[in-house]
Parts: structure tokens; sequence; C-alpha cells
């Protein structure tokens, strides 16, 4: 490659990214917090007890308020994760979300995390919540967006536990969050 063709390349690589970061800035917080919900399963083993069999959906329980409306129904739509297809349920009764592989409890949930975390403890079931502190009170992954920047925070801890194995590349890019 010359000289002139590298720099060439690199402008569009550089025009490209700039692109992508300024789509980003226009996802609001439930299009990022439903992206990653959407994504995450790739990165997780479940314990057997945690799944109906292998041909089982990996289903997704939003418990309380659900803040994506129908973002996360767009996104999951079709799409499957290590050969399972992705479903979605909702309930404000956790009762009828046992059995989910991936809970979100909503911050509509905040006062009750602790005893929801202690009721599905022994599940199997990765929690993830957007509540302050969440991976504090014992769940297992606490997304947030701060200054138009998305993070996550990881408890391994939780998440070995509850017999899960989440992906050392997740945890590697955890972020802290400076309160």
């Amino acid at each position: 490659m010359t000289a002139f063709s590298r720099q060439g390349f690199r402008w569009v690589l550089l025009i490209f990214l700039l692109s992508q970061l300024q789509a980003a800035e226009n996802f609001n917080d439930a299009q990022v917090k439903a992206g990653f919900l959407s994504k995450i399963g790739e990165f997780v083993t479940w314990p057997q007890k945690a799944s109906a069999g292998p041909g089982s959906p990996i289903t997704i329980g939003i418990l309380g308020n659900d803040p994506f409306g129908s973002v996360l129904d767009e996104l999951v739509q079709g799409k499957e994760i290590k050969g399972r297809k992705l479903a979605i349920r909702r309930a404000a009764n956790l009762g009828a979300l046992r059995g989910c592989q991936i809970l979100f409890i909503s911050s509509s949930e905040e006062s009750r995390v602790r005893d929801i975390l202690a009721t599905i403890k022994a599940d199997g079931t990765l929690t993830v919540s957007d509540v302050e502190q969440f991976t504090k009170a014992g769940g297992m992954i606490e997304v947030f967006v701060k200054s138009a920047k998305p993070g996550y925070n990881v408890n391994l801890k939780a998440a070995r536990s509850a017999g899960l194995n989440i992906s050392a590349k997740v945890a590697r890019n955890s972020t802290t969050r400076d309160d």
C-alpha cells in the first residue's frame, strides 16, 4: 500500500468511526439498555437447571415497569443466541417470571431489589438492572448511561454463586460509576 492510499484509508476509517459515534449519541437510555439486554446472553453460560432444554428459548423477563416499550421486542425478533431463540416476558409479579434466563429488574422495583434477589438466588437466572448500587446489593449486572456514555458493572461473585459463568471479556470491560 502506498503512503497516499494508507492515508486515504485512515481518513475513510476516521470518518466512519465519527459517524458511528454520532449515531450512537442519538440513542436514548432505553435503546442502549435494550441493546445490552439483547446481546448479553452471548457471553453467559447458564447451569443446566436454568434451561428447559437445548431447543427452548432464552427468555428475558422484565419485572416491574417496562422502560423499553417495543424497542426490546424489535431487537430480539428473529434473533438467536447459541442456537436458541430469544423470547420476552413481562410481569409485575416475580412468580410469573420464574424460569427466565435473564431477568431485568426495573427501577420501579428498587425498594424490593434485595428481596427479589434473595428469592431467585438459586434459580440460575442472570440478574440485570439499572437500579443504582444493584451489584453491591447482590445483583449481577448493573447497566447505566452517564454523560451520554453507556457502562455496566459486573458482580462475578453473585453470578458464580448462582452457577453462571460470565465471559472474562464482559468483566474486563465493566466500568465503575463515578458517583
